[in-house]
C-alpha cells in the first residue's frame, strides 16, 4: 500500500518510492530479508516524505542482493 515503485540502485541497494507523500520523515521502518541459506542483514538507512532507501548486507558488511525482502511502515 502507497508503494509506487522499488527502484533497484545497486547490490543491496532498493528505494521504496511512495505514491503519496507522508507528511512527515518521523515514522518507523522494519525491514526484512530472504537470506536463501546465506546470514543477511537488512535495514534502511534514508527516509524523505516520498522515499525511503533499504539495503541488504552479509554479516562481512557486503553489500548483498536478495531473492526477497519485505519492509513494513508505522507512523
Amino acid at each position: 500500500y502507497n508503494v509506487s515503485s522499488i527502484t533497484y540502485n545497486s547490490a543491496g541497494n532498493y528505494t521504496a518510492n511512495f505514491t503519496n507523500a507522508i507528511s512527515d520523515a518521523n515514522y518507523a521502518v522494519v525491514a526484512s530479508i530472504a537470506a536463501g541459506g546465506t546470514s543477511l542483514i537488512s535495514d534502511y538507512y534514508t527516509k524523505t516524505t516520498t522515499t525511503v532507501n533499504l539495503r541488504g548486507y552479509t554479516t562481512a558488511a557486503a553489500s548483498a542482493d536478495s531473492p526477497s525482502m519485505s519492509f513494513a511502515i508505522f507512523r
